[in-house]
């Protein structure tokens, strides 16, 4: 055997041995197994001993491989005030910019990769500045990155790249948002009026009806920090947008931007009542219903999108936002017959991922058997029945499975079973679950010799 050969090699040899299988059961005793997970607390014990000419080295050899990541670590070791840091961001932004809006520049592509790049550092940075309490920073860094949108539609870079840089545009709304909440909940002055400022000078330079959403969106977020010089300032933005914007449909945005005053000028259950009554944009309830998860009023978000989802017939997408919104909070409050129900109600709309929320949730409270079957129809008709086979038998549910495959009739359909039966099927042995469907396929295929052959063999290999 080579493994004897090897052996007396290496005794002969006293050569130093080094296990270098990557296989999961391998290596149980290597203290860097986890490594990926604690590599942080390495880094920190080691680095409190390091010599720090060979940390500085390090640092400047990763930076000249990466000039993004020269700009974050400048930003880091320097004493910056956030106007300084801003100005240090936006000289990186102008460059790439000119890059990508050179005529000469063949490597536009890479260009834009490295606006990703630097806009993906920007967006982790803006988040690390809020958990810092450095919300003068964080707002900085996400008005850049909207100016920067708005820049290459200026600069009438490929719509490619305008198009694929809103990915980012969502996120910095949804920091920009919780920068809102906290200067609200902070009462900084100083902070609410540079935050009014700026987004109504953004909302002034680009509106259009084309763009009126993110507008509608930024004048909701000053409305959130409202006080009593800033409430009338934006009362007159919005008459003032009123006058000029030609959309036919303006007075439900107002109308969203006035809940948002309401938010800031009463207490919540007052606003609440307030949204109840005159918000109608579908848009602005998930925003508002994010205002209420963002400052933890849960009671009062279910209590609005309850009545949301109960007074209205609503457009599938929303029925779906809302509904997840609804788990969302369910789940944080542990309150397990409406987080089950929920969860349902988003399977029957179609979202398979809440299946096993619904199925384990349901079994949990004792009311599994009665809610199973309509479970079970609806997942037949929206499922893909090779992940629906996986779901239930992952769950043990091998009745529904072997009813799953009764309803099966296609070529396709049969083809799909097989593959399931392949992969994990065969070995479905409790209650002779394997057999039960290989027969149930058996019969199914006798149009189709080549799959009934296959059946066949798999038969016979659970005989053996």
């Amino acid at each position: 055997m080579l493994n004897d050969v090897i052996a007396k090699f290496s005794e002969n040899k006293q050569i130093n041995s080094f296990e270098f299988s990557l296989r999961p059961t391998r290596d149980i005793d290597n203290p860097f197994a986890k490594i990926s997970l604690n590599i942080i607390d390495h880094l920190s014990d080691v680095m409190d001993k390091a010599d720090k000419k060979t940390l500085n080295q390090v640092i400047l050899d990763e930076a000249k491989e990466n000039i993004n990541f020269s700009y974050k670590i400048y930003s880091q070791i320097t004493d910056m005030t956030p106007h300084d840091e801003g100005m240090l961001f936006k000289a990186r932004l102008i460059e790439i910019l000119n890059n990508i809006d050179d005529e000469a520049n063949s490597d536009a592509n890479d260009a834009y990769a490295d606006l990703v790049e630097f806009s993906s550092m920007l967006t982790a940075l803006s988040n690390k500045k809020i958990e810092d309490d450095k919300l003068e920073n964080a707002f900085i860094i996400s008005m850049l990155l909207f100016e920067t949108a708005e820049e290459m539609k200026i600069r009438n870079v490929h719509l490619n790249y305008i198009l694929d840089y809103k990915n980012f545009l969502e996120e910095q709304k949804l920091i920009l948002h919780v920068i809102a909440v906290k200067i609200f909940e902070q009462n900084n002055k100083k902070l609410k009026n540079l935050f009014v400022k700026e987004l109504l000078n953004f909302i002034n330079r680009f509106y259009n009806d084309a763009n009126n959403k993110l507008c509608f969106d930024l004048l909701f977020f000053t409305a959130l920090t409202a006080d009593k010089k800033t409430v009338s300032v934006i009362r007159s933005a919005l008459t003032a947008i009123k006058k000029f914007a030609t959309h036919s449909t303006v007075t439900p945005y107002i109308m969203y931007v006035k809940t948002g005053i309401a938010f800031s000028q009463s207490s919540p259950k007052e606003a609440v009542e307030f949204a109840k009554n005159k918000l109608k944009y579908h848009h602005g309830i998930e925003m508002f219903a994010n205002t209420l998860l963002i400052t933890n009023n849960e009671e009062l978000n279910a209590e609005f999108l309850e009545h949301v989802l109960s007074s209205r017939k609503l457009p599938y997408v929303y029925n779906i936002v809302y509904n997840k919104q609804l788990l969302h909070i369910y789940s944080a409050v542990n309150n397990k017959e409406k987080l089950a129900y929920t969860a349902k109600a988003l399977f029957l709309l179609g979202d398979e991922s809440v299946y096993y929320t619904a199925v384990d949730t349901l079994k949990e409270l004792g009311k599994y058997e009665q809610e199973k079957h309509e479970i079970h129809d609806i997942a037949c008709k929206s499922i893909p029945l090779y992940d629906y086979c996986t779901m239930l038998a992952d769950s043990k549910e091998y009745d529904l499975l072997i009813k799953r495959f009764e309803l099966v009739k296609s070529a396709k359909d049969i083809k799909e079973a097989i593959k399931f039966m392949d992969d994990q099927g065969v070995a479905l042995y409790d209650n002779n679950t394997n057999k039960q469907l290989l027969q149930i396929l058996n019969d199914k295929s006798d149009k189709y010799p080549k799959l009934q052959n296959h059946v066949k063999s798999l038969l016979e290999l659970i005989m053996i």
